[in-house]
This record gives C-alpha cells, structure tokens and sequence, in this order.
C-alpha cells in the first residue's frame, strides 16, 4: 500500500478564504512505504515534508523535491516504535521531530529529535518526559526554540508544556497545568 499526499491547489486557506469552493486536490506523488501514523510540515519556501511509521514503527522523514520524495537523512532513524510522531519546521528551516516511544523500562516517553544537516541527533536527552506520556504536539517559537505539549499519563492525563532551553528540557508554566482526557491538541505559538 502506498500513502499519498494531497496538495490543495489554493495552499493556503486564509489567502484563499471563500474562493477555494472549487479547488481540486492533486497527488504530489506517492511514497514507496505502507504508512500507518504521518505529519506533515511545510517550510517558508512552501516545500512539504511528512514524517511517518512505515509498517514495523520506524520513522523516516522525506521531503519533496524535484516531483519526487527524497529521504532526510538516514531512513528508520528511531530506535523503537515512535507513537504519535509530530514534525516541525522552524524559522530557520531545521526540522524537529517529536514522538512517543516505548523501550524496556521507559513506557512511551516523549523524545524530541532534530536534523543537524547532516544525521538525526536528540534534542537534550532521549526520554525527556517524567513518565508514561501521549499525545505529543510540537511548535518552535520566533527564535527556533522548539516546545512540547502532551498528556501526561503519570499525573492523572494532565497537560503539560515543555520547551528547550539550549542545555535541557524544562517546563513552562509549572509543571502540569490543565486535565485532558485522551485528546490531541496543536501547539501553535505566536508572536
């Protein structure tokens, strides 16, 4: 099975408000994988990148270029299954991945990964969240620094919000802040 991409003839919605009744959907091209879990993200020069499980879990991120989807660095980058996988791209056109994963000892905790240009390397420390969580959503804010939101499973499913501060991970407005029953929720930061 191949995952498609669809790229809306009008791009974006709020240049096109109320004139994109009639706009059609067309097939960038397909991607060479059976995907089960994707996100998408476009640059500032409106070039599309999808991060995805193929069919065991492991993630690739790809972009396209040419008419054809072209791998950012090595494919199957993760070493476990990566549940909820989020990808971003800052103002400064690095890409972030963020996603849940399990591995003995540590149930789905979050980690954040970033493209050096060259390989996928970690963001701080691999597992950054205290506990079990899900739910994952991932922005950067006008100055690259990447945040994470998500649900919290080892305090009652709460929201917390997380951003790198250039040395680690720390939490933004206390530590948890808000109940959330299994939802996803963007994380979208503004000026």
């Amino acid at each position: 099975m191949k995952a498609n991409l669809y790229k809306k003839t009008c791009f974006f919605i709020t240049i096109c408000f109320g004139f994109c009744a009639h706009a059609q959907w067309t097939i960038l091209a397909s991607i060479d994988s059976s995907s089960n879990e994707m996100s998408l993200a476009i640059n500032k020069s409106n070039v599309p990148f999808v991060f995805y499980n193929d069919t065991k879990g492991f993630t690739t991120v790809e972009k396209y270029e040419n008419n054809t989807w072209k791998s950012i660095g090595a494919r199957r980058f993760t070493n476990n299954y990566a549940f909820s996988p989020v990808l971003t791209i800052a103002n400064n056109d690095t890409v972030y991945t963020a996603f849940s994963e399990w591995e003995d000892g540590y149930p789905n905790k979050i980690s954040v990964m970033k493209f050096n240009g060259t390989s996928w390397v970690y963001v701080g420390s691999r597992f950054i969240t205290p506990g079990a969580s899900y739910f994952v959503s991932l922005a950067t804010d006008s100055a690259n620094v990447p945040y994470i939101a998500f649900q919290d499973r080892t305090d009652l499913n709460k929201l917390s919000v997380m951003k790198f501060n250039g040395n680690a991970w720390e939490y933004v407005a206390g530590i948890r802040f808000h109940h959330v029953m299994q939802v996803m929720f963007p994380l979208r930061l503004t000026n």
